[in-house]
C-alpha cells in the first residue's frame, strides 16, 4: 500500500535521492513557505515525490518522480492529483511544468502545451524554468479552478 502525504524539510533528502536515481534535476529543491512537497511511501520507504513552487496565483509543478520498480502503477497520477489539490487549496489557479519526455503522461492528466511566452514572469524567473531545464523542454499548464 502506497501512502501519499505532505513532506517536510526532513523529506528533502529522500526526494533528492529519488530524483538523482531518475536523472532529474535536484538543484533548487527546498522546503520553505513557498514550496509544497509531497511524498509517496510504502513499507520499504519513499517511492515517489512531487513539488509545487508557488508564485502568487500560479505554481510550478516540479520533481514528479516514482521509483522505477513501481512505475506504471498510478503512483505518479496520485502524486500529481494530490499536488494539484494542495496547490488549489493554497490559492494557486494555474500550474505550469517543464518536461523532456513525459508530455503524454501529463497530457492524460489534463495539461496542455503552451508557448514559453505564455508563462507568467514570476514562474519564468524560477531556477527550474530559467536554469535547470533545457530551453527545448516542453512547457505545459493546467488551470486548477475552472
Amino acid at each position: 500500500m502506497v501512502k501519499v502525504e505532505r513532506g517536510d524539510a526532513a523529506a528533502v533528502r529522500e526526494i533528492l535521492a529519488l530524483l538523482a536515481a531518475a536523472e532529474l534535476p535536484t538543484r533548487g529543491l527546498v522546503a520553505d513557505e513557498t514550496t509544497i512537497l509531497l511524498t509517496a511511501s510504502d513499507h520499504e520507504g519513499p517511492v515517489g515525490a512531487a513539488a509545487v513552487e508557488r508564485y502568487e496565483a500560479d505554481g510550478l509543478l516540479r520533481s514528479v518522480v516514482v521509483a522505477e520498480r513501481l512505475r506504471g502503477k498510478g503512483i505518479g497520477q496520485r502524486l500529481v492529483a494530490s499536488a494539484e489539490a494542495v496547490a488549489a487549496d493554497s490559492g494557486v489557479g494555474s500550474l505550469y511544468l517543464l518536461t523532456e519526455g513525459a508530455d503524454a503522461f501529463f497530457s492524460q492528466l489534463g495539461y496542455r502545451g503552451v508557448d514559453r511566452d505564455e508563462v507568467p514572469p514570476a514562474v519564468q524567473a524560477s531556477e527550474e524554468y530559467s536554469v535547470l531545464c533545457a530551453v527545448d523542454a516542453t512547457v505545459m499548464m493546467k488551470r486548477l479552478n475552472g
